[in-house]
């Protein structure tokens, strides 16, 4: 026979033990592991999820600096902007496409169709590269320089907290001159000598990248006009060096 004593432990065992029980039952269909909030975020709709940069964390700010070549966390507060040859950054996986706003043939009138996407991403810096494209859009440089400043003025509208970094239009190897009077390396010149004033008028920083390419014929791809996987390397080190 149990004792009174016996018998009230052992119930109070078996209740202890129901309850436990209760407690570890889960979803057979999912995994334990598995983290509520990330899973949510992951199933949102696509309207619902982050366009561009995402907004810095405390967890962000408190992480260590990034490794030296790291260019995807470096630049993941940042977003380019320009036409194909900004568009490498992705295609050589240097950067995520969140952080790279950019298509074959973009110029300075077609890129303003893009500039919703800028006030959505809000990011720290902007870095705008265009070129080719539009010095066969405007074979006037005055005209160029004039639809450059007022792009300039409507990123700065849509992300008025950016900071802003005009690139020079990028030198073309000399046997992608021929047969082109409105693409050659004099006009380029020319140009970017504007460029430089324009930014200054418009409250914009300028980076001359044409040191880059100097006595390197090796970066260009055989067109001419688009470069090789190392010269994007190049770039972002050029950036981080004289901007990060």
């Amino acid at each position: 026979m149990i004792g009174p004593r016996a018998f009230a432990a052992s119930s109070v065992l078996v209740i202890l033990t129901l309850v436990i029980g209760t407690l570890v039952v889960v979803d057979p269909g999912r995994n334990v592991h598995e983290n509520p909030a990330l899973s949510s975020v992951s199933g949102a709709p696509a309207a619902d999820r982050q366009v561009g940069p995402a907004p810095v964390s405390s967890d962000d700010q408190n992480t260590a600096d990034p490794a030296p070549g790291d260019y995807k966390k470096i630049f993941r507060r940042d977003l380019f902007m320009g036409d194909s040859v900004t568009q490498g950054l992705v295609f050589f996986d240097f950067l995520d496409d969140s952080t790279v706003l950019a298509k074959l043939g973009l110029n300075l009138v077609t890129a303003r169709d893009e500039l919703g996407k800028v006030g959505l991403a809000q990011p720290d810096k902007i870095f705008i590269l265009f070129g080719e494209n539009d010095l066969n859009y405007y074979p006037d440089n005055h005209q160029l320089i004039d639809s450059y400043a007022g792009f300039i003025r409507a990123v700065k509208e849509r992300s008025p907290r950016s900071d802003i970094y005009v690139q020079s239009v990028l030198p073309i190897a000399a046997k992608a001159e021929a047969g082109n009077p409105n693409l050659n390396n004099a006009r380029i010149d020319e140009v970017d000598i504007a460029l430089r004033g324009m930014a200054r008028d418009e409250g914009a920083h300028y980076l001359d990248l044409t040191a880059i390419l100097k006595n390197r014929d090796d970066l260009y791809q055989p067109d001419g006009k688009h470069f090789e996987e190392q010269f994007y390397k190049l770039w972002l080190d050029y950036l981080v060096k004289n901007v990060k």
